[in-house]
């Protein structure tokens, strides 16, 4: 097995191991908060249990010394709460001990009313003094918290997987291209194949070009010895200077 095939098989092992974390990162649902506290006669607690993006059970538990009403009631319904006709998603009226799950909805705001005097609802409870109450609740915080954190460790392993892929990449390439091509020996029992010699150049000839002639002018003989005249003496030439 060449070491390009060896290291590609290498990272996915590894990309298929960071997958397996980012997984196994998933957290589980949020641990309730728990909240005590009196609730004064002739008032109520108001418990802002938040908003979830997708839809989720919610499950809550109000213990009280004395009777109340308890009600799930949305953001939207709020301005309608206690005098209006307000329509909570979940009721329980009359009780010192209620214990319910609401299915939420997407994006959907939630606040938890324990309700310790007479509102508009005809059967609700008839407040007869201060309410000691303990409440246990859906901890949106620690859901948005853990979201966060999920959502940045799938985003951090997703860049160390990226920046893996490119150096193993890089370093493929670089294995291929430095690489020497190993020699191919002979399988045994198989006849020795000499490869043909390396062709060589043909020269093509060229025909000898003798220079052009050149044509020498005709020849002239020298002028006649002309002697003299009567009476006059030789002179020889003025010597060279």
């Amino acid at each position: 097995m060449e070491v390009g095939t060896r290291v590609l098989i290498v990272t996915a092992l590894i990309l298929l191991s960071m997958l397996s974390l980012s997984a196994a990162t998933v957290p589980v649902a949020a641990s309730p908060k728990k909240d005590t506290g009196t609730i004064y006669y002739g008032s109520y607690k108001e418990i802002m249990v938040g908003s979830w993006s997708n839809s989720a059970n919610l499950h809550f538990t109000v213990t009280t010394n004395s009777t109340v009403d308890v009600y799930i009631i949305t953001t939207s319904d709020l301005s309608n709460y206690p005098s209006g006709n307000f329509n909570p998603v979940k009721a329980v009226e009359n009780t010192k001990n209620a214990d319910f799950t609401v299915s939420a909805n997407a994006n959907e705001g939630y606040f938890l009313m324990i309700d310790n005097q007479d509102n508009s609802k005809p059967t609700d409870a008839i407040p007869t003094g201060d309410v000691a109450y303990t409440a246990t609740y859906p901890n949106y915080l620690d859901t948005v918290t853990d979201s966060v954190n999920q959502a940045f460790d799938i985003c951090l392993l997703s860049v160390v997987a990226v920046v893996i892929i490119v150096v193993v990449i890089v370093v493929v390439i670089i294995y291929f291209v430095t690489r020497k091509k190993e020699p191919q020996q002979p399988v045994a029992g198989t006849p020795y194949v000499m490869t043909a010699p390396m062709a060589q150049p043909q020269y093509q000839p060229v025909a000898y070009m003798p220079p052009p002639a050149t044509s020498p002018s005709p020849y002239e003989p020298p002028s006649p010895y002309e002697p003299p005249p009567p009476g006059q003496q030789y002179q020889s030439p003025p010597p060279p200077r």
